[in-house]
């Protein structure tokens, strides 16, 4: 480095020194002498003036080859990033997907254990020492027994009037929240239990087929279980939550309408999806 500059500085300093030096050796040679001796150093300035001119092609041509060098730099390192960017999208792509079948298999291993308590709390003692669906059954039978007592069966007025239909369907809610409080009060367990299952299907992670869930508990559900279920639904104690369930997962859906009497107070809704059978519930 040292050698370079030192002779980098000999080059500056005689080209300084002989632009010093040529007017004062010009002024002692003579003005024609000095004329002939300034007239040999024509050809070498076209000499320099072309190898100049030659350098500066060379400038450009080497500024365009870097430019060119620059340019692909740039497009690999575009293609580098775009890679990247990719793999990057795919990792995610893969996490979400694992994140989303860890949510399906804990829903899953979560529906099945509340299906096993659900089936377990039926099973148990419900009322007069009977247990299971035979015990249900017979609430059943009890209760619609009951209702005819507690509700006088009348038909429904030609213009039934909203008071009327709400006023049956207190009395009937009465009616059925004194006889699980008296004398089936399991029976409360199995529906909280039942809103559960219904619930875990209504906030299934995407992926998960709920109707295929639905039908699954349908399926579990006897007769006797699916006539209480319609008293509970619409009491106080399932209007709000249990009864917008049971209507959007058609857990009615095999039920025969002329087993169940008193229908006028009813809300149309839970009978929505079935209005192409012939049933007062669909009116």
């Amino acid at each position: 480095m040292r050698v370079r500059h030192l002779v980098l500085g000999l080059v500056v300093l005689s080209v300084v020194g002989a632009w010093f030096f040529t007017p004062h050796y010009a002024t002692w040679l003579g003005v024609e002498e000095a004329g002939a001796w300034g007239d040999q150093f024509g050809s070498t300035n076209a000499l320099f003036s072309g190898l100049a001119l030659c350098g500066l092609i060379y400038t450009l041509v080497l500024q365009s080859h870097e430019l060119s060098l620059q340019r692909k730099e740039l497009s690999a390192t575009r293609a580098t990033l775009e890679s990247q960017r990719q793999e990057l999208a795919d990792t995610r792509s893969v996490q979400q997907e694992l994140v989303a079948e860890q949510a399906r298999q804990h829903f899953t291993e979560l529906f099945s254990t509340t299906m096993l308590v659900w089936r377990d709390a039926k099973a148990a003692e419900i009322c007069e020492g009977n247990s299971g669906s035979h015990a249900i059954n017979l609430a059943a039978s009890e209760f619609q027994r009951r209702i005819s007592r507690a509700v006088p069966n009348t038909s429904e007025p030609t213009t039934a009037t909203d008071e009327w239909r709400a006023h049956r369907k207190l009395l009937v809610g009465q009616a059925y929240e004194e006889y699980v409080r008296t004398d089936a009060p399991d029976l409360l367990h199995v529906f909280r239990l039942l809103y559960q299952l219904l619930r875990l299907i209504e906030e299934a992670p995407p992926g998960v087929d709920r109707q295929k869930h639905s039908r699954l508990v349908r399926a579990q559900m006897s007769l006797g279980e699916q006539l209480l279920l319609i008293y509970n639904a619409t009491s106080r104690w399932g209007e709000h939550k249990l009864f917008p369930l049971v209507e959007k997962y058609d857990l009615l859906q095999h039920l025969d309408d002329t087993l169940i009497g008193h229908d006028s107070y009813w809300d149309a809704r839970a009978f929505s999806s079935y209005s192409d059978r012939p049933s007062s519930f669909t009116r």
